[in-house]
């Protein structure tokens, strides 16, 4: 009798033992979905967080042909910070990752007139289009 009780004790320890390995594995992978659900949605949280903007455009000539290398410079009027590009060959520019802000916009190319736009306002996560038609003549400063 004894050894059926130590029999017993034995099977009754390998059940258990097999019972709470499963249970553990379920909970493992409820606390790896919990796990990957936090880090999803944490993630969104953080990209969808930005304090900075965009200002983008395009500039043209009085034709509406597409100025190529045209000097586009970003200057936050209460920082002083400044941020320059050069147009690509279809006359499009974006500058970003800029403080918000209030901007103004100064574009030139050698044979046109020099834009400036004052006043443009970047806001969190938004894009300010400043399209520019440079109009020929001397380079101003």
């Amino acid at each position: 009798m004894k050894s059926n009780y130590m029999k017993c004790d034995r099977e009754a320890v390998s059940r258990m033992k097999c019972t709470w390995a499963s249970h553990t594995r379920g909970l493992r992978a409820v606390k790896y979905a919990c796990l990957a659900a936090l880090l999803f949605f944490c993630g969104a949280a953080a990209n969808a967080q930005t304090f900075r903007g965009t200002i983008l455009g395009t500039v043209t000539d009085s034709s509406g042909a597409a100025v190529a290398d045209a000097t586009v410079t970003v200057k936050n009027i209460n920082t002083g910070l400044v941020r320059a590009t050069q147009t690509s060959v279809d006359g499009s520019y974006t500058v970003t990752e800029l403080p918000i802000g209030t901007y103004t916009v100064t574009i030139s190319q050698a044979g046109f007139q020099t834009s400036v736009t004052s006043d443009v306002a970047v806001n969190v996560a938004g894009e300010r289009r400043v399209d520019v038609a440079l109009k020929p003549g001397q380079v101003s400063e």
